[in-house]
Parts: C-alpha cells; structure tokens; sequence
C-alpha cells in the first residue's frame, strides 16, 4: 500500500496529516462504500481560513478604530505635558554627529537641528510613539536622534526640522509642541 499520495500539482510526495498530525501511513475510515483517506489541508484551506483572520482583524480595527486612536491622542498629551513641566534636561546623551549621513541631506539637517536646539527638542513629544513603545524606550524628541532611530523615521525627521524653524522664529516649546499635537492628533481626529 502506497504511504503516500501524490500531488497533482507539483508531481511529488506528500505525508498524509490527519488532525494536524502528519504519520508515515494513510489514515482510512469507512463511510458507506467508499474509503475516505485524511487528505493534507491545502493551500487554499491555508489562504482561506488567512483570510477570514485577516476580515475578524479588519473589523475589529474598524469598531475599535476611533477608541485606540483616542488612546494614542491620550498618551501623547501626557507625555507632552510632563515634559514641558519637566525642570532642566531629560535626555542626557550626545546627538549622533549629523556627519554620520553626510550621503542623507534630510537626515544630516535634522541631525543638525536635534544638534542645534537640544534644550528645545528635549521637551517635545515624538509622533511616532517611540516614547511609548517598550522596544525603544525613548524620553523624548531628542532621544530619537542619539542613536539611528531618527535616520529611519520620517516622523522625527518632520519634527525636528520644524521645531528648529519655528524656534528661529521665536516660538517657545509650548507653542511647538501645540503645532505638533493640532497636526498629528487635532487634523487625524477631523472628517
């Protein structure tokens, strides 16, 4: 008796699996008169149940949608809080020297504004939630561009290099950090 059936498809061997073990041996059951044998679950049985997954997630991120982005505007106004009510420097580490990404004038200029305004930097909320993500454990602003987090993120570069124009003008970190939340929270939240 033949341990294995063939595929079609791609002309090889496949173990048989029945209930998600796989044996050397075909599995027959008796139905009627005919000889049912525990087939491998396709790749379309795979895609399927991938995609009623993928519809269950969708959905739930539709109905929870406005709740977590709530969450997320929350979290923001906090941090943002505490750190303009914060006395003296958070971030103690040196800027990563903007030479680094001599080949990258975006991210060498925002390397050189983290440089330029540190005190400024140091009180502002990043915008792409690295303060409140544990993988990156960020302070602030300013803590995404002492290492290479900021060279791959849009994000800090935006911000940095806004926060350094709007302080030329004479804008205080207050007024800042109120542009970065009208932008990133305010301008989402609208229809």
């Amino acid at each position: 008796m033949n341990k294995h059936r063939r595929n079609p498809l791609k002309n090889r061997l496949l173990p048989v699996q029945w209930m998600g073990t796989t044996s050397a041996e075909t599995v027959p059951m008796l139905r009627g008169n005919f000889r049912v044998y525990a087939l491998l679950v396709s790749k379309r049985m795979f895609w399927m149940r991938n995609f009623i997954f993928i519809m269950i997630l969708f959905s739930a991120a539709n109905m929870l949608g406005p709740a977590m982005a709530q969450s997320k505007a929350l979290v923001a106004g906090v941090i943002q809080r505490d750190l303009l009510n914060l006395e003296g420097m958070v971030e103690t580490r040196q800027v990563k020297d903007p030479q680094v990404f001599r080949n990258y004038p975006a991210v060498r200029e925002a390397y050189a504004a983290a440089r330029a305004i540190p005190s400024v930097m140091d009180k502002l909320f990043c915008y792409c939630y690295c303060e409140a993500n544990p993988r990156f454990n960020h302070n602030n602003l300013l803590t995404c561009f002492t290492n290479d987090h900021a060279s791959q993120c849009d994000v800090c570069i935006s911000q940095a290099m806004t926060a350094k124009e709007m302080t030329e003008k004479g804008k205080t970190p207050m007024e800042i950090a109120e542009r970065f939340k009208s932008f990133y929270i305010d301008a989402q939240r609208a229809p």
